[in-house]
């Protein structure tokens, strides 16, 4: 801002991230960072032969096998979700990437992204490709991007307005907020 520069920020919300994490993505995942062998083994079976099953008042569900997600609580939940994720920053090249376990912020400025334009498309037309690039990495690697909980935010000096922008992933809009409480 003391450049005369006006950032913005997408903060994107995943829903159940950790819960949705594929197995076989995964796992192909820690093969590329070059986990092999005996190593590869031991997280394979960490992952399969989970099982899980409902009470409720004494009465339980079928036993079904869990194919998808990684055991919540865990010291390993955590270090497989930033894995799984790592090049999750490579689905954008307009956008610095900020991630904090299951919290990502999207964050560039107004006046970058009209510097890197070479057609003559709009600041908005921009970040929403940006937006379907990254939305399209998720749906890729089968995580779910709550977008009613996804906002954005223009930082700029009080005095000076900030021509609104429609921000949008597939078909829904993306809320600006003044203020954002996690």
């Amino acid at each position: 801002m003391d450049k005369n520069d006006i950032p913005i920020n997408v903060f994107l919300d995943l829903s159940k991230a950790f819960d949705t994490i594929d197995h076989n993505i995964l796992q192909n995942k820690l093969a590329y960072y070059g986990l092999n062998g005996s190593a590869l083994h031991l997280f394979k079976s960490y992952l399969q032969n989970r099982k899980q099953f409902t009470e409720i008042e004494q009465i339980n569900s079928d036993i079904l096998p869990i194919t998808i997600g990684v055991p919540q609580g865990s010291v390993l939940g955590p270090l497989l979700f930033i894995i799984y994720i790592n090049d999750f920053s490579q689905a954008s090249q307009l956008f610095n990437f900020v991630m904090y376990a299951d919290d990502t912020t999207l964050s560039t400025s107004l006046n970058c992204l009209r510097e890197t334009t070479l057609d003559n498309k709009s600041t908005e037309t921009i970040i929403n490709e940006e937006l379907c690039k990254i939305n399209e990495w998720l749906n890729i690697n089968k995580l779910l991007l709550n977008k009613s909980k996804t906002k954005y935010m223009v930082f700029h000096m009080p005095n000076k307005r900030i021509q609104a922008l429609t921000l949008k992933i597939d078909d829904a809009y993306i809320e600006r907020v003044d203020e954002l409480i996690f």
